[in-house]
């Protein structure tokens, strides 16, 4: 099993620490490369790991083997076609700026073998290989922070070329999907199915009505424990002998970024609870910048000119 700190990375083998590293900067995600057996090129256990000091480390034992260094910052590590392709050594790699690439990582030296920009700058979170496009190789499926999901495919010569933006089967026996979780909790599918078909009034097979009728019966259930626990919410914060309630702390995904492409910084606020609103306030004049998936309503208090220690004050 392999365990990382923000610097440490540790390797347990029956529940016993056998393997030790201390990285120099932050490990942003680790994996290890596929056992070879073989006297001549046989590999033991390789892991591998990212780190914010834009390179990619292979470890070995407690020690540095070597690293390759990277144009950004790598967030995320995948092994090509989820095997490591045919030498078992070959990893793609996410960065911070929407970088996706790959590197050849032998015993004693590795190779980056090509990187190539996505559709934004936004950082690449995930990287899973499956058939999408029913081609002769797996497609490249990644998921970005910003909530775009792109499909590469992948040639003869492992070079990625871009598909399509919205993995396995799911809810459909017959047509492939891709499973997406998002920050708050919400999990969903974008299918291939036809959407003729979904909006059709062709009667639902036995199977499917099962699942549909399992759903709905959790929901109900879910929905009788709200009521039951918001009736007792009230009783406890309006009766004769209310108590205080104490709101729980929530881990809040902050980032304040520049944006390369727009030449101006990205402020990125995450909950796990719905954002009822934002509001900013700056001691200097600022330029804020609408996007095409903005949905929320800008309010703009300029500063008083008399006064010195006025602000700009930004509400979302």
């Amino acid at each position: 099993m392999f365990l990382c700190a923000e610097r440490n990375f540790n390797h347990f083998h029956d529940c016993v620490d056998a393997n030790t590293y201390l990285c120099g900067d932050q490990i942003n995600d680790v994996l290890c490369l596929p056992v070879v057996e073989g006297s001549w090129v046989g590999r033991g256990i390789t892991p591998i790991i990212a780190c914010n000091d834009k390179t990619i480390k292979v470890i070995e034992g407690s020690k540095l083997s070597y690293e390759i260094g990277l144009s950004d910052i790598p967030n995320v590590l995948h092994l090509f076609m989820n095997d490591g392709g045919f030498n078992k050594q070959k990893v793609l790699y996410g960065t911070k700026d929407g970088h996706l690439g790959l590197v050849d990582l032998s015993s004693e030296s590795g190779t980056l073998i090509w990187e190539i920009p996505t559709k934004n700058a936004s950082t690449i979170t995930c990287i899973y290989c499956y058939p999408m496009t029913n081609g002769s190789t797996p497609n490249i499926i990644i998921g970005k922070e910003d909530g775009l999901i792109e499909i590469y495919v992948v040639d003869s010569t492992d070079k990625a070329t871009f598909c399509q933006s919205y993995c396995g089967r799911v809810s459909s026996p017959d047509f492939d999907e891709i499973v997406v979780s998002t920050h708050v909790g919400w999990v969903f599918a974008l299918t291939t199915e036809p959407i003729d078909k979904l909006n059709s009034t062709m009667a639902l097979s036995p199977q499917v009505e099962v699942k549909v009728q399992q759903l709905r019966n959790e929901i109900e259930d879910l929905q009788q424990k709200i009521d039951k626990e918001q009736q007792r919410y009230n009783e406890i914060t309006v009766g004769k002998d209310a108590v205080s309630v104490v709101i729980p702390n929530f881990i809040i995904h902050d980032q304040f970024k520049l944006d390369k492409e727009t030449i101006c910084y990205s402020l990125i606020i995450e909950l796990t609870i719905p954002i009822d609103f934002v509001l900013l306030q700056s001691d200097i004049t600022i330029e804020l910048l609408d996007v095409e998936k903005n949905a929320a309503v800008v309010s703009i208090t300029p500063p008083d000119e008399t006064v010195i220690s006025e602000c700009f004050i930004f509400s979302y």
